[in-house]
């Protein structure tokens, strides 16, 4: 996910630019971009959300989201 309101096409012209800059060799550059699997920005965020929030699963998404966040932080859960 990057966090810019930038077209989806733009932030991939940009990662491929940058990877061009560090990676001389071209085989590396492809297998870099190969790994990026989808690019969301805020707007398609939002999207997505606003259809979750449609479907009445806010709170799951919520509840999962805090889920995720603590074993990323490898934070205890509350009894």
């Amino acid at each position: 996910m990057v966090k810019t309101e930038q077209t989806c096409e733009e932030i991939l012209e940009k990662v491929a630019e940058q990877a061009k800059i560090r990676h001389k060799i071209r085989a590396i550059v492809e297998r870099y971009l190969e790994s990026v699997e989808e690019v969301i920005n805020i707007p398609e965020l939002i999207n997505r959300f606003e259809r979750v929030l449609a479907q009445g699963k806010g709170g799951a998404v919520i509840a999962e989201m805090v889920l995720q966040s603590q074993i990323e932080f490898n934070l205890e859960s509350e009894p």
